[in-house]
């Protein structure tokens, strides 16, 4: 998964060193309190994008939400219809965990950002 998160547009002098990019992937997925969850689309063994996630309480009185902020999909699979499933997956989790709503943090702009979620039939706001 670190390798697909070089991937995602940072520039890989704010990466650590590759064995450093493993152990804080896997402390943040797997450690004693983990901080995120991930949706992965996988062909076999190949990953071929991942959308982290993680659940907010409390919203809405005691309601809770589903919050992601970026999916990431590698160069070979875009254009394949991967993004458009991992966002249906996120809406599945949702529903079936409860959640009064999925919140889409993205800080990027601009009309690619518009179009993919105009595509992906995600609201802006």
């Amino acid at each position: 998964m670190a390798a697909l998160l070089r991937h995602a547009g940072v520039p890989a002098g704010q990466y650590p060193r590759a064995a450093r990019q493993v152990e804080a992937v896997a402390s943040r997925l797997a450690g004693p309190v983990p901080l995120v969850r991930a949706l992965l689309a996988r062909d076999g063994t190949e990953l071929a994008g991942v959308a982290p996630f993680w659940y907010l309480w409390p919203v809405a009185g005691l309601e809770h939400a589903l919050c992601v902020r970026d999916m990431f999909v590698h160069p070979a699979w875009r254009r394949r219809g991967v993004a458009l499933l991992l966002a249906g997956g996120l809406r599945d989790l949702a529903r079936a965990h409860g959640c009064v709503r999925v919140d889409w943090l993205d800080e990027r702009t601009g009309p690619g950002r518009t179009r993919r979620y105009e595509v992906l039939d995600l609201p802006l706001d």
